[in-house]
C-alpha cells in the first residue's frame, strides 16, 4: 500500500472541513481515514494538476472534495499502472514535453494562418447561402452609414448616369448577388470604393471627383466586381472570424470570436486584401475591359492620380506637423501629444499599389484578339 496524503475532506453537503488521510489500496481505490465515505476507484475521481505549492484537489463524482498539499503521495497515485491520468501527469511534469507541445501548437497556428484559414475561407465563402450573405452586407451598409459615411452630394442625374453604366458592366451569368451601386460621401475614407458580400458596391463622391473620364470609374467598378466574383470580402470576414475562433480556442477567451464577428463592417471598410486577391480582381477587370473594348489605360491613369494625391497629402501632413511642432515649442501648446487625424484616405490606401500593377494595364491596352 502506498503512503497516504493528509488533508481535508468536504462532503459536498456542508461547508465543514474534515481532517482526514486519503490512501490508495491494492485494488487501485482511494480510501479515507476516518471512513467518511466508501472506497472510490482512482479512475472515478478528477485529480488537479500540480501547480507549484497549490493544494491538489481530488474531486468525487458526487460533489465531494479532498484537498491536500502532499504532492508526493498524489504523484504516486497517478503513477500507478492502469491509471489513465498518469500519462497526462507525466507529460505535464516534463519540461521537454511541455516545450515540445508548445512547439507543436506554434507550428499548428503558423500553418493555419498561412494556408489553412485562407484555403478554408475560400470554399466556405462559395458555399454560404444568400440568407447569410445578404443580411451581412445590408448590416454593413447600415453600420457604415451610421459610423463613417455621409449622404451623397452628387446630382440625381449624375447618379442615374453612373448606375446605368454600372448595369452594363455586370456579368451575364447567374452569380447569386443582388448587385447595386450606391454613392456616399466618404468622410475620412475620402476617395474610396468597396464591395460588400451581398453584391453592393459603394463609391464615394470624392472618388467620382477624382475621375477625369467615366471610363476610369468603370474600370474601378470592374475591379470591385472582380472582388465579388472571387468572394474576397466574404473570405476576409470568414478568415478574421476563423482566426478569432482559433485564438479563443487556444487562450480560452471566448469573447474574441464574437467581437470580431460583430466587427465585420470594420473588416469590410478596411478592405485590406492580400496581394493575391488584388491580382485576381485586377485580372478580372483587365479581361473585362478588353472584352468590352475599354482602354485599360483608364485604370492605370486613375491609379496613378490617386497615388499621387495620396503622396502629396502625406507630404502636406508632414509639413503641417512640422509647423505645428515648431509652433508648440514656441508657445508651449499643452496639446503637444494630440495627433492630427484629419485628411482623406485614397482608394488604394490599403491596396498594394505597385508600378507593376500600373504597368500591367498599360502593357495590355490592346484586346487579346
Amino acid at each position: 500500500m502506498n503512503s497516504g496524503a493528509n488533508g481535508h475532506y468536504y462532503d459536498g453537503q456542508t461547508a465543514r472541513a474534515h481532517a482526514a488521510e486519503l490512501r490508495i489500496n491494492g485494488a487501485n481505490e482511494l480510501e479515507l481515514t476516518p471512513a467518511l465515505r466508501g472506497p472510490t476507484a482512482v479512475a472515478d475521481v478528477r485529480i488537479s494538476s500540480r501547480v507549484g505549492n497549490t493544494p491538489r484537489r481530488i474531486e468525487f463524482t458526487d460533489g465531494a472534495l479532498f484537498e491536500t498539499s502532499d504532492h508526493h503521495a498524489v504523484d504516486q497515485w497517478l503513477s500507478q499502472p492502469g491509471n489513465s491520468s498518469g500519462w497526462i501527469h507525466r507529460l505535464e511534469s516534463k519540461t521537454t514535453y511541455a516545450l515540445g507541445a508548445l512547439a507543436i501548437v506554434a507550428l499548428f497556428v503558423a500553418v493555419s494562418v498561412k494556408w489553412g484559414v485562407p484555403w478554408s475561407s475560400k470554399y466556405i465563402a462559395q458555399a454560404l447561402p444568400e440568407s447569410i450573405t445578404i443580411p451581412l452586407g445590408d448590416q454593413a451598409v447600415k453600420s457604415m452609414d451610421k459610423l463613417i459615411l455621409h449622404p451623397t452630394q452628387l446630382a440625381p442625374e449624375r447618379i442615374t448616369e453612373l448606375q446605368n453604366q454600372f448595369w452594363q458592366l455586370l456579368p451575364t451569368e447567374q452569380t447569386g448577388y443582388e448587385y447595386q451601386l450606391l454613392f456616399r460621401g466618404g468622410g475620412r475614407l475620402g476617395a474610396n470604393a468597396f464591395a460588400l458580400p451581398n453584391g453592393t458596391i459603394i463609391m464615394t463622391d470624392e472618388l467620382v471627383a477624382q475621375a477625369e473620364a467615366d471610363e476610369e470609374l468603370q474600370s474601378i467598378l470592374l475591379h470591385e466586381i472582380g472582388h465579388l466574383q472571387h468572394h474576397h470580402s466574404l473570405r476576409q470576414i470568414i478568415a478574421h472570424t476563423s482566426l478569432a475562433v482559433l485564438t479563443s480556442t487556444l487562450t480560452g477567451d471566448i469573447t474574441a470570436a464574437g467581437s470580431l464577428a460583430i466587427g465585420a463592417p470594420n473588416v469590410l471598410m478596411e478592405a485590406s486584401f492580400s496581394r493575391q486577391m488584388e491580382t485576381e480582381a485586377d485580372t478580372y477587370a483587365l479581361n473585362q475591359m478588353q472584352y468590352l473594348g475599354l482602354p485599360t489605360e483608364h485604370f492605370a491613369n486613375i491609379m496613378e492620380r490617386l497615388e499621387f494625391a495620396a503622396c502629396c497629402e502625406d507630404k502636406d501632413k508632414e509639413n503641417d506637423g512640422a509647423v505645428q511642432d515648431a509652433s508648440r515649442e514656441e508657445v508651449g501648446d499643452p496639446a503637444e501629444s494630440q495627433q492630427n487625424t484629419s485628411g482623406t484616405l485614397d482608394f488604394f490606401s490599403s491596396h498594394p499599389l505597385t508600378e507593376e500593377r500600373i504597368a500591367r494595364f498599360r502593357q495590355n491596352s490592346s484586346p487579346p484578339w
